[in-house]
């Protein structure tokens, strides 16, 4: 099993740590991944992306030309990305930010909606949805076991303790949604 995961949105999304929250879920759970960020000159508010490779087996190179799933969190990432999903690809978007309002994507490609900023608001601030937007993805992909990717945020967020909880809470309603 293999799955090309792109991750786009803007600077200050979060985007970066979400690509490597799930590498250490594959880690934990003892796959193999590749992460290969991508970002403007912006601290923030440029355009970021980052493609994450999970597998069984030995990935050759990080670059992806088609995606499998594509969590999108901004109207421009969709612009930019949406014809790389391969047919019956995923897509998770940030309904708040993203719509496809035009009917682009093609009928075989799997839609999953979230309004990431507004539970991310709900739980303390709106740099908590690229975590309700990781746990739509577990959701609908199953691809790594909850369990693990807390413990995988809980790494990340060992040295931010004051926003750990926060984070995953955020991860959980993701994952209800």
């Amino acid at each position: 099993m293999r799955n090309n995961i792109v991750i786009g949105g803007f600077g200050g999304q979060g985007i970066m740590i979400a690509g490597g929250i799930l590498c250490q879920a594959a880690a934990i759970e003892g796959k193999f991944s590749t992460f290969f960020p991508s970002y403007g000159a912006e601290v923030r508010g440029g355009a970021a992306k980052c493609q994450v490779i999970i597998s069984d087996e030995y990935i050759g190179s990080p670059i992806i030309k088609e995606i499998d799933i594509f969590l999108c969190f901004t109207k421009a990432a969709f612009n930019k990305y949406y014809l790389q999903l391969k047919e019956r690809g995923i897509i998770i978007m940030n309904s708040d930010l993203v719509a496809d309002d035009e009917n682009k994507l093609d009928k075989n490609i799997k839609k999953i909606g979230i309004e990431a900023n507004q539970i991310a608001y709900k739980v303390g601030n709106k740099l908590f949805a690229n975590m309700v937007m990781l746990g739509a993805f577990i959701k609908s992909t199953k691809i790594f076991k909850k369990e693990n990717v807390i413990n995988a945020i809980k790494e990340a967020f060992s040295q931010k303790k004051n926003v750990l909880d926060l984070n995953i809470e955020a991860f959980n309603i993701g994952c209800e949604r």
